[in-house]
């Protein structure tokens, strides 16, 4: 709107929309005074009757050339900037952290890791070795914070220490200590967490 308080508009009307992706550019020159401007989008085949369209992109920007997108080699419309892969995304920052929380808290998957149960330490408790599959390979050797738990057919109990053994590929693998002797012999069990863990290489 314009210090003046009125609305000034400039309205362009594109006949020529088809089933391939085109660019549209309208050019104009504001008052001096206007403070904002506002795009509005309207498309009709008629009077009073709208249809839909599939809007790519688009882009207000100052000058009379668009830097929107350009035209390849067989004369089809590509963003010079295009929306990122949402998925690609997420790998990205699960190469730094890779987040694992309570399904009660969060709705989320109970167990994320595999683990077996093989004996007593020294102090009388259980241990076991066990292994992370992660969303993808991290950018380095992670560590470990937060709480976690294991699930079996014998016990119910919290990991008191992990220790990583290694990463290969997507894998981490660990050794880990469970309060109290759970099992003597091998049992399987699943690893989980009653709050948060997060597996991190973060810089």
């Amino acid at each position: 709107t314009s210090q003046g308080g009125t609305v000034p508009n400039f309205e362009s009307t594109i006949s020529d929309v088809t089933d391939t992706f085109k660019l549209f550019m309208y050019t104009f020159v504001p008052r001096n005074n206007v403070e904002n401007i506002g795009v509005e989008v309207l498309c009709m085949d008629a009077p009073n009757s709208y249809i839909d369209i599939d809007i790519a992109a688009w882009k207000l920007e100052l000058g009379a050339q668009q830097t929107l997108a350009h035209q390849d080699i067989n004369g089809n419309w590509v963003l010079n900037d295009p929306p990122p892969n949402k998925a690609l995304e997420l790998l990205k920052c699960q190469r730094y952290l890779a987040a694992y929380r309570s399904a009660e808290i969060y709705n989320a998957s109970v167990f994320f890791g595999t683990g077996i149960l093989d004996g007593y330490d020294a102090e009388g408790n259980t241990s076991g070795q066990g292994y992370i599959v992660m969303p993808c390979a991290m950018r380095a050797t992670p560590a470990i914070i937060g709480t976690a738990a294991i699930y079996s057919c014998v016990a119910n109990a919290p990991i008191i220490r992990i220790d990583i053994i290694g990463v290969t590929g997507n894998v981490l693998r660990f050794n880990f200590t469970v309060t109290g002797q759970v099992s003597l012999e091998q049992r399987m069990c699943m690893i989980w967490t009653p709050g948060d863990f997060f597996i991190t290489a973060d810089l």
